[in-house]
């Protein structure tokens, strides 16, 4: 996304379990701070089409119950997920969206063709300076289980402002790193 070659100083800080990577950078004024995530499950609800959704379906209308939080690591059951939410603040007047990247292990969808990732943009264009991001992923059918690290990255302008990691585990295997 940056065009052009700078030398960009960073702060880089590790959490305890070295999950989420925030990444203040001298060029971008825009700050991050992780506010939430977790393990949840959801009940009720129904499916949507959404091309704007990883597997072309969301869900609406369901409740959220929080299985343990402030854990990044996530047993793959079907209807149980993750969720992220995070803080920004310090966004400039000018700044109208921010560019959201999430890669994760290989879905054979159903209707065809194999996804690992997705880009898309987060609108921000009636921030007041902050704005609060929250993304959150459900194991609805069974070819979204599969195990392995789900990679969130966000970047302003160019500039990464927020990285995170959630390593989804076998279910059958979770109580033996839980």
């Amino acid at each position: 996304m940056c065009r052009f070659l700078t030398i960009v100083f960073a702060l880089v800080v590790f959490s305890s379990n070295a999950n989420i990577i925030k990444l203040n950078s001298v060029k971008s004024p825009v700050k991050s701070s992780l506010y939430w995530h977790g393990y949840i499950e959801k009940t009720g609800g129904r499916f949507v089409e959404d091309d704007t959704a990883i597997t072309g379906l969301a869900g609406t209308d369901f409740e959220i119950n929080i299985l343990k939080k402030n854990t990044w690591r996530i047993p793959n059951r079907i209807g149980t997920g993750f969720i992220i939410i995070v803080d920004f603040s310090s966004i400039p007047k000018n700044i109208e969206k921010f560019s959201l990247q999430i890669t994760y292990p290989e879905m054979t969808l159903p209707i065809g063709g194999v996804r690992s990732a997705i880009k898309r943009d987060i609108d921000l264009h009636r921030h007041s300076g902050s704005y609060r991001w929250t993304f959150d992923f459900y194991f609805d059918f069974p070819y979204e289980t599969t195990p392995g690290d789900w990679k969130i990255k966000i970047y302003s302008e160019g500039d990464l402002i927020h990285s995170s990691i959630f390593r989804v585990v076998d279910y059958e295997k979770k109580a033996q790193n839980w």
